[in-house]
């Protein structure tokens, strides 16, 4: 007994981590990270819709552009989900995963060879070189 009367009795470690895992805090904070992640992502989804709809959007822009940033939300969003999901099997492979998709979008890097961008604004080119 301690001093307020409460006995300390120990228990078997190995069935306390297996029935709630090592870290279960980690679990919950996990999820509300992603829980705020598909929030926003449907946020930002449904204002480029309303956008596109009122007419804020070029037109140029409305056609592959236009298909392509939603794509882009929507994969981020099942890439986001996939990550809590991993924290199934590992909070910590869940935490990398979802950090490597952020370093993804926020870095694009380009895996494949492309021609250079064109400007969406026709820029007059000079026809003779600069001397």
């Amino acid at each position: 007994m301690d001093s307020h009367g409460v006995s300390v009795r120990g228990y078997d470690r190995t069935v306390f981590d297996q029935a709630f895992g090592e870290f279960p805090a980690y679990h919950l904070a996990l999820l509300t990270y992603w829980l705020n992640l598909l929030l926003l992502g449907i946020t930002l989804y449904f204002s480029w819709v309303c956008a596109e709809e009122t007419g804020v959007v070029k037109e140029e822009l409305a056609g592959n552009v236009a298909r392509a940033i939603k794509r882009r939300i929507l994969i981020g969003q099942w890439l986001y989900a996939l990550g809590a999901l991993l924290s199934i099997v590992s909070t910590y492979a869940s935490i990398a995963f979802i950090v490597c998709v952020q370093l993804n979008y926020a870095v694009a890097p380009r895996f494949t060879q492309r021609g250079p961008v064109e400007s969406l604004e026709a820029k007059p080119r000079a026809s003779h070189p600069a001397p």
